[in-house]
């Protein structure tokens, strides 16, 4: 009940005690405790009628707070925001992977047939990345006048051997015939690298 509803209900029980008194009082039909002062019986029953109200505005109350605890307790049951959003996924964790490879080249020229440059590849594993600071290079075969120039392009992808094969001495020919032959060129190289990649760690 509205304290609006409230106010209107005691006017109207009032005013219908009050207009029963004048009736009574009008018609000579007063009860025999008509010496009673009208004001005190008027006073009276307006304490009652005031009684009643609080008593049924008590109870509307009441009810209005069993309504609030219900609404309370469903809400309590309800998952939170954050009970709904899904977990987060986190990342692996990673760990780098080595692995050491060889190479070796060599080349031997034939007689009479000069000299030859060579620059041999060297590729990284598919997936893996080559550690250009890992590179270790020997030579263990050079003939004189042939010539290393080292490891050159050096990446993660890739590097390169480059040096030059040349025969030593000369190749002398008569008649269609050779009388004379020089001195075989040859370089041999070989060496190690490291390769690395990232796998998920394992641990």
């Amino acid at each position: 009940m509205t304290t609006l509803s409230f106010f209107a209900t005691a006017v109207t029980i009032m005013a219908a005690i009050v207009g029963f008194l004048v009736v009574l009082r009008q018609t000579g039909n007063w009860p025999r405790w008509q010496s009673i002062p009208l004001s005190i019986v008027v006073s009276t029953m307006c304490i009652l009628a005031v009684l009643t109200m609080v008593r049924i505005l008590f109870d509307q109350t009441g009810t209005d707070d069993s309504t609030v605890t219900t609404t309370v307790e469903q809400s309590t049951n309800q998952p939170s925001e954050e009970q709904m959003e899904p977990p987060e996924e986190t990342e692996p964790q990673m760990a780098k992977e080595t692995k050491e490879r060889t190479f070796s080249f060599s080349r031997r020229n034939r007689h009479c047939s000069g000299s030859h440059s060579v620059r041999w590849p060297v590729s990284a594993t598919p997936g893996w990345e080559i550690d250009i600071h890992s590179i270790k290079d020997n030579v263990t075969v050079k003939s004189s006048r042939s010539n290393y120039d080292g490891v050159v392009d050096k990446t993660k992808d890739g590097f390169f051997i480059v040096g030059r094969v040349i025969n030593s001495g000369n190749c002398v020919k008569a008649f269609g015939q050779t009388i004379a032959k020089d001195g075989r060129g040859s370089l041999h190289v070989e060496g190690t690298y490291i390769e690395t990649r990232m796998v998920p760690d394992s641990s």
